[in-house]
C-alpha cells in the first residue's frame, strides 16, 4: 500500500481511530503498536475536516511530502543526505528542526545521530538558524521498517493544527 500520512493513536486506541480516518481515506495497521498508515487524495482537506472533528483516539498526524523505500540503513542515508536539501525549502532567516523517528532498526540507526547528520547537511548548504524548541520550519523523517516517510511541517500549520507534530 502506498500512503501519504502517519497517523497514531493513544495507546491502545488504534482500533477506533483506524474506523474514524477510513471515513476520509484507506487506513491500515502496523506492525508497530498505535501507529497507522494511510492514503488520502486531498491531504488538505483532509487536516481541515479532522481538525473540526477531531478523532478523541488522535494524538498524531504527519502528512508525508514522499515516502522512500529501502533494503539497508546505509542506503537510506545516503538518499536522505540528498532528499533532505529538496525538502529544506527555506526563506532567509528561517529557523528549522530536523527530527528522525525510528520505528525498527535498533541498535543499528540512531534517531540523534541521523537528525544531527542531517541538520548539519542543511545548515552548511543553507546557513539557516537551527532552533530545537520552536523551529519556523521542521523537517521530518519517519523510519517504519523498510520505508520512510518524509515530511515538512511549518509554524503556522503547527498552530491551525495541533496534531501535526513529531515526537
Amino acid at each position: 500500500m502506498n500512503y501519504n500520512v502517519i497517523a497514531t493513536s493513544y495507546r491502545n486506541e488504534s482500533k477506533y481511530l483506524i474506523k474514524e480516518l477510513n471515513k476520509h481515506g484507506d487506513f491500515r495497521k502496523t506492525s508497530f503498536r498505535d501507529v497507522l498508515v494511510g492514503s488520502v487524495e486531498d491531504v488538505e482537506g483532509f487536516l481541515k475536516k479532522i481538525v473540526k472533528k477531531p478523532p478523541l483516539s488522535l494524538a498524531r498526524l504527519i502528512p508525508l511530502k514522499e515516502v522512500i523505500n529501502f533494503k539497508k540503513p546505509s542506503a537510506l542515508l545516503r538518499k536522505l543526505k540528498n532528499k533532505i536539501l529538496e525538502l529544506a525549502d527555506l526563506k532567509n532567516d528561517e529557523s528549522f528542526r530536523v527530527t528522525v523517528e525510528r520505528r525498527g532498526w535498533k541498535g543499528e540507526i540512531n534517531s540523534h545521530e541521523w537528525a544531527k547528520i542531517l541538520g548539519e547537511i542543511v545548515y552548511k548548504e543553507k546557513n539557516n538558524p537551527v532552533n530545537l524548541e520552536e523551529p519556523d520550519i521542521e523537517l521530518v523523517v519517519e523510519i517504519m521498517k523498510n520505508s520512510c516517510g518524509l515530511a515538512v511541517i511549518r509554524e503556522e500549520e503547527r498552530d491551525d493544527y495541533y496534531f501535526l507534530r513529531a515526537k
